[in-house]
């Protein structure tokens, strides 16, 4: 018989991402894209640039992300992301003890 843990495991580290397309994305987006801040800036060429940075929880949340920008037909510029740590709560850290 298998053994079906009762609750997820914990995800122990989250992706820091940068995300930059070209075009002008209104912050009112943010909400549509998990968040995330959006900033705007002029490429070389004086194309506007819409530059998206957060905090996701994995590679399947960053892949939806990158679908997002795909059905909004916005070419992608750049894509940085570092996996990071998760910082424990110390409120979590006593009930534990």
């Amino acid at each position: 018989m298998a053994h079906h843990p009762t609750s997820p495991p914990r995800c122990e580290r989250w992706l820091a991402v940068q995300i930059k397309v070209q075009g002008w994305l209104d912050d009112g987006w943010a909400d549509w894209f998990d968040g995330l801040t959006i900033k705007h800036h002029l490429d070389a060429n004086g194309l506007g640039v819409s530059t998206l940075t957060g905090k996701v929880v994995d590679q399947a949340a960053l892949y939806g992300l990158l679908n997002r920008i795909f059905s909004l037909g916005l070419p992608l510029l750049a894509l940085n992301s570092q996996a990071q740590p998760v910082e424990t709560d110390k409120q979590e850290v006593r009930s534990r003890k």
